[in-house]
């Protein structure tokens, strides 16, 4: 079902995402949290696949008991899969296109890549930006995205210094991500 690269990618991811550690930090955004899938995920995109503990709704109590294998298969569905990471050449800008949009976002991720890459920033990923990514003059492209990464992350704790004690986090993340 799933693909090798999305294995190979997958426990990296999910170390940085704090693994089966389940935290609900009122300062996150994300709030309650396991295996770095976040209850508004669930509940905003996840409705037909959060409710696992099938009493009708998606809460707390859905992320608390969410196993690895329920993860893994949201992270290849939601996330994997629409943001075409499997088309993209490059396994090093592959996985941090990939760690960003499960991070920040998919659309914000896509985005990132598409002003990296100056194409128009639409967020949706299709024939221009998998050609762009993927063509000769797109050799540098990887250590860009990094670099936008980091900036990205710098710029949002200026914006919101409550967000100033996840910064060294988000940038050790960003510096972990090893093909």
């Amino acid at each position: 079902m799933f693909t090798k690269r999305f294995l190979q990618f997958m426990p990296g991811l999910l170390q940085r995402e704090g693994g089966e550690r389940y935290t609900n930090d009122p300062d996150d955004p994300g709030r309650a949290t396991k295996f770095g899938v976040t209850l508004g995920c669930l509940k905003n995109d996840l409705k037909s696949m959060g409710d696992f503990d099938h009493d009708g709704d998606v809460d707390e109590n859905d992320v608390k008991i969410m196993t690895r294998d329920q993860a893994m298969d949201i992270y290849y569905q939601k996330f994997y899969l629409p943001m075409r990471i499997e088309e993209i050449n490059s396994d090093f800008l592959a996985l941090h296109v990939f760690d960003h949009g499960v991070n920040a976002g998919k659309g914000r991720s896509i985005k990132m890549l598409q002003k990296v890459l100056k194409l128009k920033p639409d967020g949706i990923f299709g024939p221009a930006t998998l050609k762009a990514v993927n063509s000769l003059e797109c050799g540098s492209c990887g250590n860009c995205f990094v670099e936008a990464r980091i900036q990205f992350y710098s710029e949002l704790c200026v914006d919101n210094p409550k967000l100033m004690k996840f910064r060294k986090g988000w940038l050790n993340r960003v510096n972990a991500c090893k093909v």
